[in-house]
């Protein structure tokens, strides 16, 4: 699953580059997260790719996948930990820009799957369920160079319809480059 969204996220960035090369700039990057619920630090890590297309200086079309691991969320769905995968199309404004940060908020929609791997209710041993979510973050944005970026972002995700009861926080940061 890991290995089809990456190929997926690689492919929407380089089939949209050159299609866009002349209306802003294309990214691409990869991420370190640290989840949490209700703000606690105990929690979980995970990891993140993102790709997407700036068009001018204050928009840009981003999508994000999300993998957590062991994910202590204690909520009325289950007592056991969870694993997270999460794809999420998001639209990004970058409210503040100056020559060394931009700071940024974005807001969409995306699908949510979490997988129990060890879950009483279960006959089998294993539940799984997924449906759409609601996520939003801001962050600020720092230029190393032309090429490469670095993001520290707090994003925050929840579940919609079957998944209503799961809500999450995420810290991140990301190394991205522009082509």
């Amino acid at each position: 699953m890991k290995r089809c969204i990456i190929l997926i996220t690689t492919l929407l960035a380089l089939t949209i580059h050159p299609a866009c090369a002349d209306a802003g700039k294309t990214f691409m990057g990869v991420g370190a997260h640290f989840a949490g619920r209700n703000f606690h630090v105990d929690k979980s890590t995970g990891a993140s790719v993102v790709a997407g297309h700036q068009w001018n200086d204050s928009w840009a079309l981003v999508l994000e996948t999300l993998f957590l691991e062991d994910f202590d969320i204690s909520n009325p769905l289950n007592d056991e930990a969870i694993d997270v995968r999460q794809v999420a199309a998001l639209l990004r404004w970058y409210p503040v820009t100056t020559s060394r940060a931009r700071c940024y908020l974005s807001a969409g929609l995306g699908y949510l799957s979490i997988h129990v791997a060890d879950d009483n209710t279960v006959q089998y041993g294993a539940l799984s369920r997924s449906a759409a979510c609601a996520r939003g973050d801001m962050g600020i944005d720092w230029p190393l160079n032309e090429t490469l970026s670095l993001e520290v972002e707090l994003a925050g995700s929840a579940g919609i319809e079957k998944l209503s009861l799961v809500s999450f926080h995420d810290w991140n940061m990301k190394l991205l480059y522009t082509f």
